[in-house]
Order: C-alpha cells, then structure tokens, then sequence
C-alpha cells in the first residue's frame, strides 16, 4: 500500500490507496456505509473516478436543499452516485449545476406526497443508476401549524402525507430491490419534535 496525494481540485479522494498497475482503489466510509473508488490515473496527472459495484447508490428526498442536499454532497464527497430529488425542477436543475459532478448525480422531480410519484421516484433511481442502495427519507414539513383544536383537516393530511406516508412509500418500494440483492440501508430524518412538543406562534 502507498499514500497517494491527488492533484489540486481533487483533494476530497484521501486515505490508503491499494497500487495496480493503471487505478487504484480508495476505500473510505460515509456515515458508516463501505464505499469503494476506484481511480484511474491520467498522464496529465488528473483522475477519473470509475464504476465499481461497491460503490454505492445513494437517493435522498427533500434535497432541493438544507439537510436533503447536505447529506447529499457528503456521501458524493465519499464516491456515491446519487439520485436528487425535490418537488420543484427549478430547485433540482440548479442543484445539479452547483454540485457539478456530472454523471455521477441526477434528479428526479416529486411530489413526495403523491404516492405515484413516489413510486416513480424510485423506479427512476434503479433505471438510472441500476439499483438504489441507501434511501434517505428526508422530505417531510407541513403548512397549516396551529394548536390542536385549531388546526384543519387540510393541515392535518398534509402533515401526515409528508412525514409519515412518504417514508413508508419510498420504503416499501426501494425494499423490492433491497431484498433481491440482499444490501441496502434506509435512513429516516425526523424533527425534534417528535420528541418534544413546540407551541405554535
């Protein structure tokens, strides 16, 4: 094993690498999950990130955004490729054009309270990429907020819609191909105040 240095720009590809006579292999770890680079080394000195299957397929709602596009970047930092997704194509074309990274990330617009497009979202991840590893159910909030014996029942469905219905669809979906490979991990993100009530203003 050998310490390799990347070039200036590709600083985020760090750790022991394993020689072979064109690439070489970086195995690192984003939020505990395995992920394999493999890195082809071109004469000008530049790298070029290659599939591999252990790399992992990443699709995360809510990422138009905040945590969503956070926890994306981080695990596209790590190697991921990684499926965006948001309910707006605005929010989604510009996060592709920040992040930059080609070919490595998509996005696929959805209404993550539409169990169709749900449905679609994922179905999408596995067209693209060819399987979804990890699911992260980020897309969640409400409109509406007031005290109990206030609130509508818009509201009410509303809120249920996003924090509870689409965790389950995505789930229930993504897990069909889970199971035929036998690997997958699913993150759910929730708010504090599942824990801790918070009076509305």
């Amino acid at each position: 094993e050998t310490q390799w240095v990347p070039p200036q720009g590709q600083n985020r590809i760090t750790g022991m690498i394993e020689s072979r006579p064109d690439w070489v292999i970086s195995r690192q770890r984003a939020w505990g999950v395995p992920i394999a680079v493999f890195i082809k080394e071109k004469p000008d000195g530049s790298v070029e990130l290659l599939d591999d299957p252990e790399v992992k397929v990443l699709l995360v709602t809510g990422a138009g955004r905040g945590i969503g596009r956070g926890i994306a970047e981080a695990f596209l930092a790590e190697g991921a490729r990684v499926m965006l997704s948001a309910r707006s194509p605005a929010k989604g074309a510009q996060a592709l054009a920040e992040i930059g990274l080609g070919d490595r990330v998509d996005f696929v617009p959805c209404d993550a309270r539409d169990r169709g497009q749900v449905n679609a979202m994922v179905d999408a991840t596995v067209a693209r990429f060819g399987q979804v590893d990890i699911l992260v159910n980020n897309a969640g909030g409400s409109d509406g907020f007031a005290l109990v014996h206030e609130m509508t029942d818009e509201a009410w469905d509303n809120a249920l819609a996003l924090g509870l219905n689409t965790t389950f669809w995505a789930t229930r979906r993504a897990l069909r191909d889970m199971i035929t490979r036998q690997w997958g991990r699913i993150i759910n993100i929730t708010s504090v105040e599942g824990k801790v009530g918070n009076k509305t203003a």
